[in-house]
């Protein structure tokens, strides 16, 4: 298994990356504050070009401080070709055992009255990105699609891989 999750990249060059990220994204805060938006006047027009600069700024210094250096492929990163029967099986079990998860911590909750964090009324996020056709595309584009693929690559890709070692 080690052999698996081995990098090639070292502790200097996560450290490198994690602070590269860290300056990139609070001058895209500062950048993005410079406006003066309030909660009221971001709708889905300026909410997808933000998340188009989060994801830009996190991968970009992995790109160029690991791909460039070590002149590594995509499979490096935990991305490689599964085929289309195998992909359908995994989603359908993965949906059916969330699905008996969920059945048993409502059963928690109802019937032993028990609080689990994450299971309470939450702050809805879609009108954030506003009412129209277009905007819940988006939304659903960014939360469904793109946000779990960046997600794996920053931390099952990267991170953990140059941790193991």
């Amino acid at each position: 298994m080690k052999k698996y999750f081995q990098a090639p990249w070292t502790a200097k060059d996560i450290s490198r990356i994690l602070l590269t990220t860290a300056i990139l994204m609070g001058s895209s805060i500062y950048f993005v504050n410079q406006f003066g938006l309030s909660d009221n006047d971001i709708q889905g027009w300026i909410l997808m070009p933000m998340f188009l600069l989060q994801w830009v700024v996190m991968l970009l210094p992995i790109y160029i401080f690991t791909r460039g250096k070590h002149k590594l492929s995509t499979e490096t990163f935990g991305i490689k070709k599964v085929g289309l029967r195998s992909t359908v099986s995994l989603v359908i079990k993965g949906y059916l055992l969330y699905l008996a998860i969920n059945f048993l911590i409502g059963i928690l909750i109802v019937f032993k009255g028990i609080e689990i964090p994450g299971y309470q009324v939450q702050e809805e996020i879609l009108p954030l990105f506003g009412s129209q056709t277009i905007d819940l595309v988006l939304a659903g584009t960014i939360i469904i699609l793109v946000a779990p693929v960046i997600e794996e690559i920053v931390f099952r890709g990267f991170l953990l891989r140059g941790l193991v070692n």
